[in-house]
């Protein structure tokens, strides 16, 4: 029965986290011919991509996969043959146990809520289409905005713990990715992240980190 890999791309066509993530390993594995003709098509047709997935191989290229027992998107190890899972619902599975084992931050739960409502009334200042509502995320998280900031904008993340990571994006800034590595920084599970615009109301989000 042939695949679909239609759970590699997003809307816009672009390949997603997942399949960005996939096709950096595979140049670790050095077995990108092994990965579907779609994808290597459309990294060798598409400059977006390519580049994030340029960045996220730099970020990796230093681990040593010869001891993973079997890699978490793949099902093989990473000395045998190299074939994409039978199963579509790995991800989802990834996703589900982390939902479930999740400590979440009342306060941010709260400013999620009112962001619901400040949404339905046309008061949110800043449209983010990535990440979406509870990502999941593996070497790196990477946003997206509608429109170019107008001001400067302060970007931080936290999870159960206390803050992990704080930048500020610059006025005209867009796109932006923050390195989930090393990995012991930014362990599995929850966290949230808050963008700040310097004259604005704060918006927030919430996604999920699976670590190798």
């Amino acid at each position: 029965m042939q695949q679909n890999y239609s759970k590699y791309f997003d809307e816009e066509g672009h390949l997603n986290t997942i399949g960005r993530t996939l096709y950096a390993d595979a140049m670790q594995l050095e077995k990108v011919e092994k990965l579907p003709d779609s994808l290597q098509q459309h990294v060798n047709d598409c400059s977006f991509c390519s580049s994030l997935i340029v960045v996220l191989y730099d970020a990796i290229a230093e681990l040593n996969y010869s001891d993973l027992p079997s890699h978490p998107l793949l099902n093989v190890s990473p000395k045998g043959n190299f074939t994409l899972s039978d199963n579509p619902q790995d991800i989802e599975r990834i996703l589900e146990k982390l939902m479930a084992e999740a400590v979440e931050i009342p306060s941010m739960e709260r400013l999620l809520k009112n962001q619901i409502a400040y949404r339905k009334l046309g008061r949110i200042e800043i449209k983010v289409n990535k990440p979406t509502p509870n990502a999941l995320c593996f070497n790196q998280l990477d946003f997206e905005l509608e429109e170019a900031l107008t001001e400067s904008a302060d970007l931080s993340i936290r999870n159960h713990k206390g803050r992990v990571f704080r930048a500020l994006l610059p006025k005209g800034e867009k796109a932006y990715s923050v390195s989930l590595q090393p990995k012991e920084n930014y362990p599995n599970g929850l966290y949230y992240w808050k963008l700040t615009p310097a004259n604005g109301k704060p918006l927030v989000g919430k996604f999920y980190v699976f670590q190798r």
